[in-house]
């Protein structure tokens, strides 16, 4: 498995390569912390606070917050809505969203759509947004988690724009159980942006999060 895992690895690095070369990069850090309250056997609900740390050539950094009700309709599919408020120096913006989850242990399979609501944009973008995921246990109380997403504008916030590809993620995280209300968890994750009228960019994003469950 480990060789495995590593002959990936210098494939993925072969292939971005010469992107990588081409593309601009930054580095963030991001840092985030979630409740998560059952409303019932099915519903529970989620609040969520993040700030991304960004470097000065982006301009700022960036204040998030979360709010997503998430109903279980069977032991595969979960059903969810939310908004969040992004903030920043430059602007803020607004995102609800619902999402469908199908769940086959240990892959999940997501789909959401996002309502981008752009302070100054002459009209709301609609963003979709499908994730794979799989999450491995490794101990009693540690996870391994890895998922791969890609974004896509179905609609730009300007009509001079088009639809179009947005970025794709790339996401590794080991997650610890410290007791069973408290988890927390550090990761990587990988940004390719792509900029119609621009070179690539490629964000490096480490991250750490706490999770409670009430």
């Amino acid at each position: 498995m480990h060789r495995t895992t590593g002959l990936a690895a210098v494939l993925l690095a072969t292939a971005l390569a010469p992107s990588a070369r081409a593309a601009g990069s930054d580095t963030q850090f991001w840092t985030t912390a979630s409740v998560v309250a059952p409303l019932s056997p099915e519903l529970s609900a989620t609040a969520q606070i993040s700030e991304r740390f960004r470097e000065s050539a982006l301009g700022d950094d960036i204040l998030l917050l979360r709010a997503t009700l998430d109903l279980r309709l069977d032991k595969r599919v979960t059903v969810g809505a939310g908004l969040t408020y992004l903030r920043s120096a430059r602007g803020h913006e607004w995102r609800p969203h619902q999402q469908v989850t199908i769940n086959f242990a240990p892959f999940a399979f997501r789909t959401q759509l996002e309502e981008r609501s752009i302070q100054g944009a002459s009209r709301t973008q609609l963003r979709l947004r499908e994730r794979a995921q799989v999450v491995l246990s490794l101990a009693a109380a540690d996870r391994l988690v890895a998922s791969a997403e890609f974004l896509y504008i179905v609609r730009a916030s300007s009509q001079a724009d088009h639809a179009r590809s947005d970025s794709w993620r790339a996401y590794l995280a080991l997650q610890h159980q410290f007791s069973p209300a408290l988890s927390g968890s550090a990761g990587y994750l990988l940004i390719h942006t792509d900029r119609p009228r621009a070179p690539d960019q490629f964000t490096h994003a480490p991250q750490v999060a706490l999770i409670w469950r009430l």
